[in-house]
């Protein structure tokens, strides 16, 4: 690939626009003299990219190329590899096509996605919630509630706290049990987990980039990563930073405890272990690309998938491998499940698979006919996981064969949930809910922004974050 192809491939990225260079990246033979830019000084010209006759029409095009009628938001200084900035407002996520959002992608996005909805429409999704929360960025963190209040990160770069106004700090015990990231519900169904009947800010604690992680609640702490490289530990009931640990890439993984350590992945590929009561580093293990799956605590053993194709069983005390598992392609953003000896987790390659949990042999695999990033939740002898074709399957614990599917009408991104009978399931801006035994839809709830967090039911509420930059309750 030339310099040029190159240059525009970066700009590509850093804009968040995935251009399809017809001819040039899926072209057959090397570049030509014309493709390479060459001009008649021998040097390559320069690329911008423009709003194609101010059209909202976004191309990357040589500056040869660009006319009166374009609005030239970036271009290519002809003697550095950067691009200059000429002042001119990128243009909107809603504006930018075929793009990925989340979780590749979001640091070169705005950290908020404008609704596809608008006017009057929009009001009335609004009004249907009983209450919503409104913050300056996308919310792909997974709301977390315990004990009247709710706990979530946003790519405003902050971590936000939010308290039920009719209870007082003093009357609220301190939460007795440790959670892992994927089995939502077994912590549901339990009596102290429930969130603000009427929410109001408590505090809000600044990081210094995007925040996707999922908080860990536990006793009187929060835990959460960030995009800035690092994994805090907050007071939960006053924002107070009680430490940070510094992995060194960005942390989209959502933190996992036990008793003495909290577990997470980062972007340089590794496993991370830091000791809970002052945040030193415990261990690390390295994969061979990124760790955006969360990690699952079980038995002495640690459980996470990483973009090498890889999923791994790790020791929980000394971070030595115990098996690991290749697949067909990655695991992304599928975070496991363990259950009775049984490690469940999904991969790109749009298997589920179920392994033994001592020895990581396989007992079964179901092809969900996409790429799975959703999480698989266990409960009613089933695992419920969505797919990418925005399908949510039913899947017996047993056999491996599905019990029943339900189509939605858009990509599934985020993780179930499985409440008094009913399972919850997110596609685009619409939260789905189905029957657990039957897969038969008894209702639906409407948001104004896309859905990549996961949708929370607690106390008979339900919780959801869209990347316009709300939370929802119903």
């Amino acid at each position: 690939m030339s310099r040029r192809l190159k240059r525009r491939s970066f700009l590509a990225a850093s804009t968040g626009v995935a251009l399809t260079l017809t001819g040039c990246l899926h072209g057959e033979g090397g570049d030509t003299e014309e493709e390479q830019g060459l001009g008649e000084q021998g040097r390559e010209d320069s690329d911008a990219l423009v709003n194609r006759s101010r059209d909202d029409d976004y191309q990357v095009v040589s500056s040869e190329e660009v006319t009166e009628e374009d609005e030239v938001l970036l271009r290519e200084n002809d003697t550095e590899e950067s691009f200059l900035d000429e002042g001119a407002a990128l243009p909107s996520d809603a504006d930018l096509e075929d793009q990925e959002y989340w979780p590749a992608n979001i640091q070169n996005h705005s950290g908020i996605r404008p609704s596809k909805y608008g006017g009057e429409e929009k009001e009335e999704i609004k009004r249907e919630s009983r209450w919503k929360i409104d913050v300056d960025g996308g919310v792909l963190s997974t709301p977390r509630v315990a004990d009247g209040w709710l706990y979530f990160g946003s790519l405003d770069n902050h971590v936000y706290a939010y308290e039920d106004t009719s209870l007082e700090i003093e009357d609220v015990e301190p939460l007795d049990r440790h959670r892992s990231f994927g089995q939502y519900s077994e912590l549901s169904a339990r009596a102290d987990v429930s969130g603000p009947s009427q929410p109001e800010e408590a505090w809000s604690f600044e990081t210094e980039d995007k925040v996707g992680s999922t908080p860990a609640v536990d006793g009187d702490s929060i835990y959460i990563g960030s995009y800035d490289g690092r994994t805090y530990k907050l007071d939960r009931f006053t924002g107070e930073l009680q430490w940070s640990y510094d992995a060194g890439a960005p942390v989209n993984s959502s933190p996992a405890l036990d008793e003495t350590t909290v577990y997470f992945g980062s972007d340089d590929g590794s496993l991370n272990a830091v000791h809970r009561d002052d945040g030193t580093e415990k261990w690390t293990f390295e994969t061979g690309n990124q760790v955006w799956s969360s990690p699952n605590v079980y038995d002495g053993r640690v459980y996470v998938g990483s973009y090498d194709t890889n999923f791994y069983a790790v020791d929980a005390d000394t971070g030595e491998e115990i098996w690991r598992y290749e697949a067909d392609n990655q695991f992304c953003a599928s975070s496991p499940a363990t259950v009775d000896g049984v490690v469940y987790a999904g991969s790109l390659d749009g298997n589920l698979y179920a392994f033994d949990a001592e020895d990581g042999s396989v007992v079964w695999s179901y092809f969900a006919g996409d790429s799975i990033v959703s999480s698989p939740v266990v409960a009613t002898e089933s695992v419920y996981i969505g797919s990418l074709n925005g399908d949510l399957h039913a899947v017996d614990i047993h056999s491996g064969e599905a019990r029943w599917r339900y189509e939605t009408e858009d990509t599934m991104y985020s993780t179930p949930e499985v409440y008094d009978g009913n399972v919850y399931a997110a596609s685009s801006t619409t939260v789905y809910e189905l029957g657990v035994n039957s897969g038969e839809l008894t209702g639906t709830h409407k948001v104004s922004g896309e859905i990549m967090s996961s949708p929370v039911k607690a106390d008979g509420r339900l919780y959801v974050g869209t990347t316009d930059g709300y939370v929802y309750s119903f």
